[in-house]
Parts: structure tokens; C-alpha cells; sequence
């Protein structure tokens, strides 16, 4: 997706930065919350060890 973006960038110029810059953020957001549910499951799975501050488990 970031490679169209750029390509449009390239063909269209410093108006198709706008969406480039909203490709990045959204590809950031993607693996963001791809990341948090990764480690959400690590815990649930007992994988990753809780921190002291964790809540019990319910």
C-alpha cells in the first residue's frame, strides 16, 4: 500500500503527500494494534510474564 502511495507521490507530486503521510499512519495504527493483540494473547497463554501492576486473571 505505501509503495502505491509513493508512486503516486512520484507521478503527481507534493499534492499526493496528503495521502502518503495517511498511508503511514495507518500502516503505524495496523501494526500497532496488530502488536498489542499479539502480546494480549502471549499473556493469556501464559507466555509472557505478568508484571506486577497486571490485575489477576479472571
Amino acid at each position: 500500500m505505501l509503495v502505491i502511495c509513493a508512486r503516486l507521490v512520484d507521478e503527481f507530486g507534493e499534492s499526493a503527500l496528503p495521502l502518503f503521510e495517511r498511508c503511514e499512519r495507518e500502516i503505524a495504527e495496523a501494526e500497532s494494534k496488530s502488536s498489542a493483540m499479539a502480546r494480549a494473547k502471549a499473556v493469556l497463554e501464559g507466555r509472557e510474564p505478568r508484571k506486577p501492576t497486571d490485575p489477576e486473571p479472571a
